[in-house]
């Protein structure tokens, strides 16, 4: 299983909801995270009713469910994408 996430490259705030997409299949995914760069989202928003559309997206990751591994990555990067996460460490 391949999830998608995508966004503009500023704003990646949405967190799991820059999720685009889901596929059984690697090239399926990746053909779709390739496509969507410069197409603009649409959903129904009730803070800005009168603009259901997004900037356009402007990055897009592939996460690889069975490794936990971003296998490819088009478009801009994400503000602010450093490291990958290793683990989670209690304080």
């Amino acid at each position: 299983m391949y999830l998608v996430f995508g966004g503009q490259s500023y704003y990646a705030t949405g967190g799991g909801f820059d999720l685009l997409g889901t596929f059984e299949e690697g090239a399926k995914a990746w053909d779709f995270a390739a496509s969507v760069i410069g197409k603009r989202t649409e959903w129904d928003d009730e803070v800005f009713p009168d603009d259901p559309t997004s900037s356009p997206i402007e990055w897009s990751h592939i996460l690889d469910l069975k490794s936990g591994k971003v296998t490819a990555e088009f478009g801009d990067s994400p503000h602010g994408l450093g490291r990958a996460a290793d683990r989670v460490v209690d304080e």
